[in-house]
This record gives structure tokens, sequence and C-alpha cells, in this order.
């Protein structure tokens, strides 16, 4: 606090305001002259460390304060009306039963009120943050005191808490895992249907497997390229003693590779679909063998996303099958 004169014959500025005057004259000069300070308490008790707002009231006619709690909607609290009720308030903040012996005893004065002080009250320790704009233009033209500018009160913001997902417990697929992190009730994941412009990549697999009679199965697997979702479907042949149809999908095709105590794993994609690739799904060990015309068109098209090796690999193949000429690459 900055004053800018000094106490005459040892008095305090309001005690020079006060001279002369009795109960009566002090109650006609100050009627309705009230400082208004706004405190902050804060319950070293509490767990929670919450902040309690209140308003100090300090009356010019009397010299009496008023200790008002300040609420906000729906904070748990009951909605009592004072802390303190008008009266004298002695440093300390203890109140005595004798109350008579109030004007015996050394009580908060006008000067003791200032911003980033504490003032005592009933056991809690009020921390004085800020005044009204009547309150400031008292202390300067009346007794001489430039009251400090407010103290910020609210701690800063802690970081989000960001809960790590847990990783795959191996039940299901992951994605399917993960809906019973994000909701109390597990939903089932949101099928994704190709939109008109999202033409698959088609390849033909056949099963690396050494029984004679999944030599000659074939099977054609599709790859959505929006989502990542692969199905696999099994070629029927006649007399073979298969019908054919879906084998496998739609969805991510996780790599064996991959860490299974991510929470993200890595699947599957156009990149890793190269002819002569060993593909893992559902168990099996499919080896990539043939692939549509489009692929290598996708793949040549997106020459930043894919490397030269798999694009010259689909050419080589396109070339064998007589899909493509060297001169129309």
């Amino acid at each position: 606090m900055q004053r800018q004169t000094q106490d005459v014959d040892g008095h305090s500025p309001s005690a020079v305001l006060y001279q002369g005057l009795d109960k009566l004259g002090r109650f006609l000069a100050f009627d309705r002259q009230v400082l208004r300070f706004f405190a902050v308490w804060q319950d070293p008790m509490d767990p929670m460390h919450e902040k309690r707002y209140f308003k100090v009231l300090f009356y010019l006619a009397d010299g009496t304060m008023e200790i008002q709690p300040e609420y906000k909607v729906n904070d748990g609290h009951y909605k009592y009306p004072n802390l303190l009720a008008r009266q004298l308030l002695p440093r300390g903040g203890l109140l005595p039963a004798d109350l008579p012996s109030f004007r015996d005893m050394d009580c908060y004065v006008a000067e003791d009120l200032q911003v980033g002080s504490e003032i005592e009250v009933l056991g809690r320790r009020l921390r004085l943050f800020d005044c009204d704009g009547f309150t400031r233009d008292y202390y300067a033209a009346r007794l001489g005191i430039v009251q400090p500018p407010s103290v910020p009160t609210e701690s800063p913001a802690p970081a989000p808490l960001v809960q790590p997902l847990p990783p795959h417990n191996g039940f299901g697929s992951p994605e399917d895992s993960l809906r019973s992190c994000l909701h109390l009730v597990p939903r089932r994941p949101c099928p994704s249907h190709p939109g008109p412009d999202d033409r698959p990549l088609r390849y033909l697999v056949r099963l690396n497997s050494e029984r004679p009679h999944d030599l000659a199965r074939r099977f054609v697997l599709s790859y959505q390229t929006r989502f990542g979702f692969c199905t696999i479907t099994e070629l029927g042949r006649r007399n073979s003693g298969r019908e054919g149809g879906r084998f496998f999908g739609p969805r991510l095709i996780e790599k064996p590779d991959s860490d299974p105590m991510q929470p993200q794993p890595e699947y599957y994609g156009p990149a890793d679909f190269a002819i002569g690739s060993t593909v893992v799904a559902a168990g099996c060990h499919f080896i990539v063998v043939g692939a549509d015309l489009y692929v290598y068109k996708y793949v040549s098209e997106r020459k930043g996303d894919f490397q030269e090796e798999l694009i010259e690999n689909l050419a080589d193949y396109m070339r064998k099958e007589g899909l493509l000429r060297r001169d129309s690459e």
C-alpha cells in the first residue's frame, strides 16, 4: 500500500476524519457509505482445495464489518446469509462472549483493509484480492491511500487428463474391444459402406498350405481404400465340394508382427500386397498371385505413397498377363 499523506499527531487518517464527531455526527456524515472488498478463502483441510469467495463490507458510520459469502449455481453449499453479522471485528478474528467488551478491544479499522492483505475471521484467514470503485476513490481522496491493483485468485487450469487406451486383450477385434473403453454400454462398430467413388482393390490369392485339397482353392481379396477393410471371398469351383462365398471380413487385418499390446496395431494396406507377398488373416496364410489392372493404375498414380519396387512388381505381372504393354505405361 502506498500512502500519500502522513498521520497527524500520531493518529490514523480515519481517526482524523472522525475528530470532533460523536456517534450521531458520524452517522450523519458517513451513513450509507460502505467500503466493499472481495475476499477468497481456501480451507487447508479440504482435500479438493476449493476456494470460497466472500464480500467484506466495512461501514464507515460506526466501523462495523459484515462478511457475506458468494455462491455459484449448484456449488453444493447451503446458502446461509452471512459468515459474520454486522459488528465490530477484533484483530485476530476471535469474538469474546462478553459483547460490551468490544469497545475495549483492538478492532479492525479502514486502514487495515488493503488489497493483497489478509484478515482473520472466526479462524479463517480471508485474503482481500479486490475492491470496488467507490472504495478506491475513498481511500485515495479521504485517506491518501492508493489501493493496489486486483490480485488474481484463479489458479492456472491443470493440463487435461488424457487416459491412455488399454492394450487389446486378445478377444475379438481391437476395434470392437475399443468400444468398451469409449462407452459404458459397448456399441457395435459402425458398418462401413463404400461410396460410389470407392472402387475396391482386388487381388487374387491362394492358400499357402501343404494339403492337396487346398492347392486348387482360389480367393479374391478386396481392399476398401477409404476404410482399410479387407474382404476375402472364395471362388467356387464345380465338383470341388465347396460352394465358395465369403471367407473373411469385412474388417481390418492386423499384421502378425504388430505389437498386440498397443491400442492401435498396424494393419495391412496396399503397400503390403505385392505379387508373391504373404497375407495372414483368420489364422491362414495367403499368397498374393494376381491383381486387377485397376490396382496398378491406382498405385502408379500415387507414386509418392508407394515404393518404386511395388510399382515395378505390379507392372511386371501386368505385362506377363498381357494386361499392360511396355509402350502404354
